[in-house]
């Protein structure tokens, strides 16, 4: 294979990736915040729910929403995650991967991915205390809301030592140990 090939693979398969990975970022923070009653009247909830509109009110129309999980989201990021796996797999290898593999793979990932939604907004969470504790804005308002669901728990079992909430850090390595025991082990399953 020449270089001019191989650089030209990269370069789609980088397209796929991030074009894959922006939509699938949308939905999964469209099903958190439906999932955890995100307000709406946020700013970036509103840009959120409007960017996904186009794709998910259709998609309601055949796949009927619940109040507690959105199953057409689930569906769709699933599928996003199957149809980036198979043309990454198709052009690096040139045969699609099993479906077994597919669907392990998707199911892995969505986990994964929401684990580390949830971990990268507690350390946001936590830079934002410590850099302007004081300070609202509409991210900080959806991080609170993000991750006072698994922080809240954490803070009644664990007292704070000598003023400092060590509630954030147990909570980020529970987030980890799930990714290691349950994620890790189903994206393994998957190649």
């Amino acid at each position: 294979m020449s270089n001019v090939y191989i650089y030209l693979m990269q370069a789609l398969t980088f397209l796929i990736k991030i074009t894959i990975d922006l939509c699938y970022i949308l939905l999964l923070l469209r099903l958190i915040f439906h999932i955890l009653r995100v307000t709406f009247y946020n700013p970036i909830s509103q840009f959120i729910y409007k960017a996904t509109n186009s794709v998910l009110i259709p998609l309601h129309k055949i796949i009927p929403n619940h109040p507690k999980v959105d199953p057409a989201i689930v569906l769709l990021l699933l599928l996003l995650k199957a149809i980036e796996l198979s043309l990454i797999t198709l052009l690096m290898v040139g045969t699609p991967p099993a479906f077994s593999s597919i669907a392990a793979w998707s199911i892995g990932k969505l986990l994964s991915n929401t684990l580390d939604l949830f971990f990268f907004a507690i350390i946001l969470t936590i830079l934002q205390s410590w850099l302007n504790p004081k300070h609202y804005n509409p991210l900080t308002d959806i991080l609170d809301q993000i991750t006072e669901p698994l922080l809240a728990p954490a803070r009644r079992k664990i007292p704070p030592l000598m003023g400092l909430d060590l509630s954030p850090m147990v909570v980020l390595i529970g987030l980890k140990l799930i990714e290691i025991l349950v994620a890790n082990p189903i994206l393994h399953y998957a190649h």
